[in-house]
């Protein structure tokens, strides 16, 4: 199946919101990846268990991370970014995931708007 840019977007910030309310402990991280994908999108197979991952390798495939939708947004974004790497500050990675998501929902609303 070919994600969509948007599907791509909401998908991740779901799966993380679930997993910001989950983790207490960052070491859980890639299990509960893995448990709310069997939990809510059992058909289908991601690269690194990540809907960004698969959306970038659908789209461009040999680079890694020119289309990460995180990247797309904001082109220093890195999911292993030290202040919100995903596997050591799920919290943060969920608040980044957010805060990027609205960035690029204005973006989109103000091109829709004519600005």
């Amino acid at each position: 199946m070919k994600l969509t840019l948007n599907e791509a977007w909401e998908k991740t910030e779901a799966m993380w919101k679930w997993i910001d309310a989950k983790s207490s402990d960052p070491a859980n991280v890639r299990r509960l990846k893995r448990r709310w994908l069997h939990e809510n999108d059992p058909e289908i197979e991601l690269e690194e268990d990540c809907y960004f991952c698969e959306y970038d390798v659908q789209n461009e495939g040999d680079d890694i991370c020119l289309c990460c939708p995180g990247r797309l947004v904001d082109t220093t974004f890195h999911c292993e970014n030290e202040p919100y790497h995903y596997l050591y500050n799920p919290k943060a990675c969920y608040a980044e995931i957010v805060e990027l998501n609205q960035i690029r929902l204005e973006k989109e609303q103000g091109n829709v708007n004519g600005r």
